[in-house]
């Protein structure tokens, strides 16, 4: 009898969360696959305690073969990717799915959950978790896709209950992953130097080496070569210049954002970085423009969207309760900084805001 689900997983060096991590799910899954793509650590000898379809990949530079290549191995209907840095709380969902045979949709979206994550902010973001083995397979080498092999649309669901994804606590190996991310995306971009996806992902790497000069220049060569139809993605790569010229304390390219607001009128997102320029540069329309704003934030995650509570939902109220505690309008300033403690995490933040809750 065929398997419902195959649990796949590519790893190098996963030892310190493996054994949690596939503890997690391991007993939702009917098959485990495990490609090792060169451990130097226990992580094959972990993996060998859960199944022995343990699996080695020469490595080349390409997470989606590597992918493809654990797929291969496997022989049940679904598919579950999976990473050796993530963990499963809460079953839940996923038992009540696989009991109804994932009502047979082609894949299965999850909020995935990191605490601290790269930048510092805890973020959730909708990605692929469980997926029909003969629809689907990986593309792109780097920060890899899957793409539908059949013709037509296909039929989703999603899970709520969170993946964690504990690695972002710890900061042992980091640097090899991100050095590992940065030479795929440099050698793709030798191959397709206008691809604005790759390019961004680049600025992303230099964000994280603090090299925020040149990650300007990559994010506006993502725009340049963006297909500008796609607002959504369009406003996010706007935001992350302005964060970044912050960073820089600059505001160089405020002015050439702003040439963006016809045609983003609607985001969302955008609003919020209007309200943002208009502070930086003092203007009185600041507060009105944070309030539109909370009239309408985004405060809840979407499919393909990243959701950032420091940054969506904390950063606009604390900004709006300062501006009113400066203006001496104590009712108001109180009132966006209990709505404001909700999303951080940050105990500096939490502190002064208590402090100015306490205050008569």
């Amino acid at each position: 009898m065929q398997p419902l689900l195959s649990l796949c997983l590519i790893m190098r060096d996963e030892s310190l969360m493996l054994h949690k991590s596939l503890t997690s799910v391991a007993p939702l899954c009917d098959e485990i696959i495990i490609v090792d793509t060169g451990s130097k650590d226990n992580s094959v000898q972990i993996a060998k305690e859960f199944t022995d379809q343990v699996y080695h990949f020469q490595w080349i530079d390409d997470f989606s073969a590597a992918r493809n290549f654990a797929q291969s191995k496997s022989t049940g209907k679904y598919i579950m990717r999976w990473d050796g840095d993530c963990v499963l709380d809460d079953p839940i969902e996923l038992q009540q799915l696989k009991a109804n045979s994932f009502y047979n949709k082609e894949i299965i979206m999850a909020k995935f959950f990191a605490e601290g994550k790269d930048a510092g902010n805890a973020i959730s973001q909708m990605m692929s978790l469980i997926y029909k083995r003969e629809s689907f397979e990986w593309v792109s080498p780097i920060h890899n896709q899957l793409k539908y092999k059949l013709a037509g649309k296909f039929e989703l669901d999603q899970i709520f209950n969170a993946i964690d994804t504990p690695i972002y606590h710890y900061k042992i190996g980091k640097d090899y992953r991100y050095e590992q991310t940065a030479s795929i995306l440099r050698k793709e971009l030798v191959k397709d130097p206008n691809n604005s996806r790759f390019l961004l992902f680049y600025a992303m790497h230099l964000v994280f080496k603090e090299d925020y000069e040149q990650c300007v220049i990559y994010i506006l060569r993502a725009i340049d070569n963006l297909d500008i139809a796609d607002s959504d993605r369009l406003s996010r790569i706007l935001e992350f210049l302005f964060i970044c010229e912050q960073k820089m304390g600059v505001n160089t390219h405020s002015q050439y954002i702003l040439t963006f607001e016809d045609k983003l009128k609607y985001s969302t997102r955008y609003k919020l970085l209007l309200a943002d320029i208009a502070m930086q540069n003092n203007s009185p329309q600041a507060l009105d423009l944070y309030l539109n704003y909370l009239k309408d934030p985004i405060n809840k995650l979407e499919v393909d969207e990243t959701y950032d509570p420091e940054r969506l939902m904390f950063h606009p109220n604390y900004t709006v309760g300062m501006m009113y505690f400066i203006q001496g309008d104590l009712e108001f300033a109180k009132k966006y900084f209990q709505i404001a403690m909700q999303y951080t995490r940050n105990q500096e933040y939490q502190d002064l805001i208590r402090t100015f809750l306490n205050l008569n």
